[in-house]
């Protein structure tokens, strides 16, 4: 799972849970990907 995190101008990408973790402890919001996979 790739994990997309926020800090004003900033973006972190990482499939790393601790570190994703360790953004978040230093200020960054996980984005929620949209999951939109169907068909028009």
């Amino acid at each position: 799972m790739i994990y997309k995190l926020k800090k004003g101008e900033h973006t972190a990408i990482t499939d790393d849970a601790d570190k994703r973790d360790r953004f978040i402890r230093l200020g960054f919001v996980l984005q929620k990907e949209p999951k939109k996979k169907e068909k028009e």
